[in-house]
């Protein structure tokens, strides 16, 4: 066979795709085609040479082999497309590993800042508790208490001898005159208003502070809060 060009192939090519059109254009067709082949100098072997090159050992009607490539192309990008996806999926069961373990992390550090902070408020607690209780200790403890027994004595010249350094007026409500520096101890009596009294000794009892006064040559106890001490 003569070297052939393409146009004269491509003409050829279009002279055979008529072969399968109706009775009389098949005809014509055919009569066409043998007699492009014949001047082109082309054999019946020379034809079915050029069917099989187009067309390769196997053929599916209604493709071409550029179809046929861009469907293998096409099969190609799905498995890779699947291959992607079981990818992704795997990525985020690990994203959910790693959220989960991240989560009871966060939970446990939270734990023991909170256990961290409730020991510091226990043991706060506690240096408080103590320090109350030596506070009241010290509060509750009588400071020149006078010795057990009646407190209503008459005053002897040694005490009188003591030198007297404050008084005592009694305030606008009245003071009530007590036997003991203590409020369930016996009433001796009401102090009126404007009394002046000499104090000998202010001691500490019961969280409340006593003015020790004499009152007409007898000792009694009232509460500093009714006189005003000068």
């Amino acid at each position: 066979m003569s070297e052939v060009g393409g146009d004269d192939i491509e003409r050829l090519a279009s002279r055979m795709a008529m072969l399968v059109s109706e009775d009389g254009e098949a005809d014509n067709a055919g009569r066409a085609v043998g007699q492009l082949a014949r001047r082109l100098g082309l054999s019946g072997g020379d034809l079915k040479a050029i069917v099989l090159a187009g067309a390769g050992k196997t053929y599916r009607p209604g493709t071409s082999p550029a179809l046929l490539k861009l469907e293998r192309e096409v099969d190609a990008l799905r498995r890779e497309l699947r291959a992607a996806q079981e990818a992704a999926h795997s990525m985020r069961r690990d994203r959910d590993t790693l959220m989960e373990e991240n989560g009871g992390l966060r939970v446990a550090m939270y734990r023991h800042r909170v256990g961290l902070r409730l020991r510091r408020l226990v043991l706060g607690l506690g240096v408080l508790g103590v320090a109350a209780v030596a506070a009241g200790v010290v509060l509750l403890t009588p400071e020149g208490a006078p010795a057990p027994g009646p407190q209503l004595r008459p005053a002897s010249r040694g005490e009188a001898a003591v030198p007297v350094t404050r008084m005592a007026m009694v305030r606008g409500a009245g003071a009530t005159l007590y036997r003991d520096p203590d409020a369930t101890s016996p009433v001796l009596g009401r102090l009126a208003a404007g009394s002046r009294l000499r104090v000998q000794r202010t001691p500490w009892r019961g969280m409340m502070q006593w003015a020790e006064v004499e009152v007409d040559g007898r000792l009694g106890y009232v509460v500093t809060t009714e006189v005003e001490i000068f």
